[in-house]
């Protein structure tokens, strides 16, 4: 079994979601750290974009596979993206690191 490490996995989307999206990641048996963006409940603030990081703690292999589910789940109402010194790509793939 892997060792559990930190990770930062970023959330941009509709504040109504980031709460969903931190339940999936508790779901799949991480640690899970964040402060919840403020929700006002009318049309003009769902629709706007958020930023939410959450900071998880678990093996390599759970923190990848909860961000896959998050993002089959989310089904392009949101991207999550797995902070690691590089950029994910939303399918998944390996990270593009800026030089």
């Amino acid at each position: 079994m892997g060792a559990r490490q930190q990770y930062r996995i970023s959330y941009t989307g509709s504040a109504p979601l980031a709460s969903l999206v931190a339940q999936m990641l508790t779901n799949a048996g991480l640690d899970v750290s964040w402060d919840p963006p403020y929700e006002r409940r009318n049309m003009q603030t769902m629709a706007e974009t958020v930023v939410v990081y959450y900071f998880c703690k678990g093996t390599d292999a759970a923190v990848k596979a909860a961000v896959q589910v998050a993002r089959e789940r989310l089904r392009g109402r949101g991207r999550i993206d797995l902070d690691n010194g590089g950029e994910a790509e939303p399918d998944g793939g390996p990270p593009h690191h800026s030089d």
